[in-house]
């Protein structure tokens, strides 16, 4: 992974988000899925801080097993992206990624282009779960960290008008749910047998993306296009339905 932002410049970048990780596994998968080449997906110590070290492996045993291993580095203190990619190169074939599609501010300017493998949507299949689901129903998520995010109750209920013919279950942090609030197994074991993913640009937004065909995953925000985030523009360029019309 990339040691620094590529918002803000000089910022150490430390996979803050849910999303942030299960999009960088994700890609990972992908890459050596379509590459047919094992993936290990190396970590400065702020991407390894926190709760982070529970995080990643519960994100990686969503995937088959050893697809995507992960490699923290708790000693190396990077100055740059470049430092980063030099230091992992002493001992592994690493390389440096960039997304050429929607690049942001910082950027790096050379490395491998991870847009290609964000076109596959793998539609894993989940380990089964105990836990009782409807015959059919949708999986919802309108809560984010972002409250510019959010989508707001009365907006929720027209957004949800148009799926009558189907059960809701919320996943994620207004779940009533324990398990489809906090376990990311039983989350993903209700998506894959949901008929489609409605919510926002959050971590369940990424998830989807495992699970789901693209065009099941149906995305709302209240936010101008020059306010979307380059994962949002690129979920639309991949075929996720964007809604940004909520009346």
């Amino acid at each position: 992974m990339r040691a620094y932002s590529t918002v803000k410049k000089n910022f150490h970048y430390g996979a803050p988000g849910l999303g942030d990780r299960i999009h960088a596994v994700l890609v990972a998968y992908n890459y050596g899925l379509m590459e047919k080449s094992p993936v290990t997906l190396h970590l400065t110590k702020y991407q390894w801080n926190r709760h982070k070290p529970e995080s990643w492996p519960e994100i990686t045993s969503l995937f088959p097993t050893e697809s995507v291993v992960i490699m923290p580095h708790l000693d190396c203190e990077p100055t740059d992206n470049v430092d980063f990619v030099n230091y992992v190169r002493r001992t592994y074939d690493g390389h440096a990624q960039i997304y050429a599609d929607h690049p942001q501010r910082f950027e790096p300017k050379e490395g491998v282009d991870l847009t290609p493998y964000l076109t596959h949507f793998p539609q894993l299949k989940a380990e089964t779960q105990d836990i009782k689901l409807p015959k059919k129903f949708i999986t919802v998520q309108f809560d984010s960290t972002s409250k510019k995010r959010m989508i707001k109750p009365k907006q929720r209920q027209a957004i949800l008008d148009k799926y009558k013919d189907y059960e809701v279950v919320t996943v994620g942090g207004e779940s009533k749910d324990i398990l489809l609030r906090d376990s990311l197994k039983h989350i993903a074991y209700a998506m894959s047998k949901a008929t489609y993913h409605v919510g926002v640009d959050s971590g369940f937004m990424h998830m989807s993306q495992v699970y789901f065909a693209p065009e099941n995953i149906h995305i709302y925000t209240l936010s101008p296009k020059d306010r979307w985030s380059h994962h949002m523009h690129r979920a639309k360029d991949n075929g996720i339905k964007i809604n940004d019309g909520i009346n």
